[in-house]
């Protein structure tokens, strides 16, 4: 909320401005960081909206979050000295990591292929990625790409489907699909559900179709979000909060979901779906870039 509001406060200044965001913990570099599923969703939010400033606000040279390691809170002189080096570097990268006096930027490059031409050219299918004899939930399950990855679940034998989505009944378009069996047989079920409000009803719906289907979950597959676009000087605490609740709060709700029913003797797999915008951002993107 203070980042939106100094946002706010920046828009129309005519100085040029150098802006600078400190965080700690906030980023995975290697296996020596915390992982806190639920603190890493929260902060990782930040990045769309310093990416949104970089893009919205005339004023701004360049944004940069700096994150430093936990400990390093004790030491306000080590911060300092990371802090003083940045200012002093002319560089254009919006994501720093200082571990143990190191520097990390983030760089991307391409694997050379696709997951569909990937699986197109495996005799394994879905094999390949999901475990045969449990139950995986898909959130989006009825969207375009969603539909595409329950299929490539059902490849694998005994296997089993919960989808969840905020429409009320999608009996219709689970019939569609085939997904939809009369004698209440099918390997697919939907359940509407708001992900990032209601976790009870998540919990009640999951443990529900684990007793129908009597089998253990294995993971979660988890593509819904919501497309909201606004410039930073029209959000608020709230609006930014309902833009982002699905994927981030969602992402929290259905973390715990997997760590209370999932079986001691299988390791479930939590798969979260993103978009390039988390990437390349722009104008009126702060709330979608940051929660995917």
């Amino acid at each position: 909320e203070g980042l939106i509001q100094l946002g706010q406060l920046l828009n129309g200044i005519q100085a040029e401005v150098e802006l600078y965001v400190l965080t700690a913990g906030a980023c995975l570099v290697d296996a020596a960081d915390r992982v806190d599923p639920e603190y890493l969703a929260q902060t990782s939010c930040l990045l769309g909206i310093t990416k949104a400033l970089n893009a919205e606000l005339v004023c701004v040279k360049k944004v940069v979050q700096i994150d430093v390691d936990s400990q390093m809170l004790a030491d306000p002189s080590a911060i300092a000295e990371s802090l003083q080096t940045e200012f002093r570097c002319d560089h254009a990268d919006q994501e720093v990591v200082i571990r143990r006096g190191e520097r990390h930027v983030k760089r991307y490059e391409s694997v050379g292929k696709t997951l569909a031409s990937e699986v197109a050219a495996s005799v394994e299918g879905g094999t390949r990625y999901f475990t045969r004899g449990g139950v995986y939930i898909v959130t989006g399950g009825l969207g375009a790409i969603g539909v595409e990855v329950v299929k490539l679940v059902l490849e694998v034998e005994d296997t089993s489907v919960l989808i969840l989505g905020r429409s009320g009944d999608e009996d219709e378009r689970l019939r569609v699909l085939g997904w939809k069996a009369e004698a209440g047989g099918s390997r697919v079920s939907y359940a509407q559900v708001d992900l990032g409000i209601d976790r009870r009803k998540l919990e009640q719906q999951v443990a529900g179709f684990l007793r129908h289907s009597g089998k253990p979950l294995l993971g979660v597959v988890h593509l819904a979000g919501h497309y909201s676009r606004q410039q930073v000087s029209e959000l608020n605490f709230q609006t930014f909060a309902d833009a982002t609740k699905t994927k981030v709060q969602g992402s929290i709700d259905l973390h715990h979901v997997l760590k209370k029913f999932s079986s001691s003797e299988h390791k479930p797999t939590f798969l979260h779906f993103g978009s390039v915008a988390s990437f390349f951002a722009g104008q009126g993107l702060a709330a979608y870039s940051g929660c995917c």
